[in-house]
């Protein structure tokens, strides 16, 4: 007797007499593992090998079916768990974020905090002191005349005529000439800033020039300050500041004329916003 097995199928080819020329062929199922005890097996046929082939291929596909399920639920396990981290870091990467942004807007403040004492401190250095700005230098002249001209024309008396030093710091020919006044008294430099800022009338014919052309009194402001006025100065000529003027050392600037009070700037990323 012979026993082959094939796709899971064992068969069982037996030998008759060797006067018999032909041979059973039989079989057994390998799911009953061998042939009841006493029964003879039955004849091999085709119809018999392909159900039994049917039978396990049919085992086959439920046991790939299981690992399919089984690999899907693991799949979706993954994808929850793999959503559940992202969602995980967008909380933790948006609440630093937060805190990020709260930090930079503290450090910002404390940077404009920082620029504005900087320019309160360059206000004190130059408290009593003022600068005319847009009289032309003429050969021979007479500053410490003009100072008295421009007191007058303000309308302070005449008498008692306050301490002052003037200066020309800059003599310029084409009405960017600079004179500094600076005053012993911080009384006679505000009254005299006040009055002046009240009319703001002062011409160059009012200090005996032939000329209808007006010339300005300033703060005399510390380098942080004169470029942020600078600045701002050139936003008022594009149309998008309506006044610029500075207050004990500080800028100061609106936006539309009947704003009030002013907005103070302590940096020129400050005028940022009015771009």
């Amino acid at each position: 007797m012979q026993v082959s097995e094939e796709y899971g199928i064992s068969f069982v080819i037996e030998s008759g007499s060797s006067n018999n020329s032909n041979q059973n062929k039989r079989y057994r199922s390998s799911s009953t593992g061998s042939v009841s005890p006493g029964a003879s097996p039955g004849p091999l046929t085709l119809e018999a090998v392909m159900k039994e082939i049917n039978m396990q291929f049919t085992k086959t596909f439920d046991r790939i079916d299981t690992i399919s399920n089984k690999i899907d639920t693991v799949k979706a396990e993954l994808n929850e768990q793999l959503s559940s981290v992202s969602r995980d870091f967008n909380s933790f990467k948006a609440e630093c974020a937060d805190k990020f942004k709260f930090t930079d807007d503290a450090m910002c403040e404390l940077e404009s905090r920082i620029d504005g004492i900087s320019q309160e401190i360059g206000g004190i250095e130059n408290r009593n002191e003022l600068i005319v700005s847009g009289v032309p230098h003429i050969p021979g002249e007479n500053v410490a005349a003009y100072f008295k001209d421009m007191w007058k024309q303000v309308g302070l008396p005449e008498n008692p005529a306050p301490l002052v030093d003037v200066r020309r710091l800059k003599t310029g020919t084409q009405g960017d000439g600079l004179i500094l006044l600076q005053f012993a008294l911080r009384n006679n430099r505000d009254d005299f800033y006040s009055c002046y800022l009240r009319k703001r009338d002062l011409k160059l014919q009012h200090l005996g020039m032939n000329s209808t052309r007006r010339f300005y009194v300033n703060e005399n402001l510390a380098v942080p300050a004169r470029k942020i006025k600078k600045a701002a100065l050139e936003l008022k000529k594009s149309g998008k500041l309506s006044s610029v003027y500075s207050k004990k050392g500080i800028v100061h600037v609106k936006r539309t004329a009947d704003q009030q009070p002013g907005t103070a700037v302590h940096s020129e990323n400050q005028l940022q916003q009015y771009s």
